[in-house]
């Protein structure tokens, strides 16, 4: 999402496992950070899940690329109400393992998983 950015300041991404990262600033406790995905729209909403890929990507879209274009399409249709349901199910779960997974795929590419060595990654 930054590189689809590209410095035009649509989004501000944070990273939540950063040294000072501060979950109460945002109106959420650690765990519901780590829990899944959050955004927080200008007017002060707090969205989670699919929601945040849904708005992020649309507004990646506005004056970006075919990328982003693409991904915008496609998560909204996680919007659908059938779709909804089961995308929304389909996330709760990668959201709660995305840390195994995120390992098992690096390792299958080569890389070294990455070794979390604080709870700041620990998925609730």
């Amino acid at each position: 999402m930054q590189r689809m950015d590209a410095g035009r300041g649509a989004l501000k991404i944070v990273d939540i496992a950063a040294p000072g990262f501060m979950a109460a600033e945002y109106g959420i406790t650690d765990d519901e950070a780590m829990g899944q995905i959050h955004g927080v729209m200008p007017d002060g909403r707090v969205l989670t899940g699919l929601a945040v890929f849904r708005h992020a990507y649309g507004a990646l879209a506005r004056g970006g690329g075919i990328g982003a274009k693409c991904m915008s399409a496609l998560f909204a249709t996680t919007g659908w109400p059938v779709v909804r349901v089961v995308a929304n199910a389909g996330y709760r779960w990668f959201a709660r393992n995305r840390i195994a997974i995120s390992s098992r795929v690096g390792r299958l590419l080569g890389d070294e998983p990455v070794v979390c060595t604080t709870d700041r990654c620990k998925v609730p």
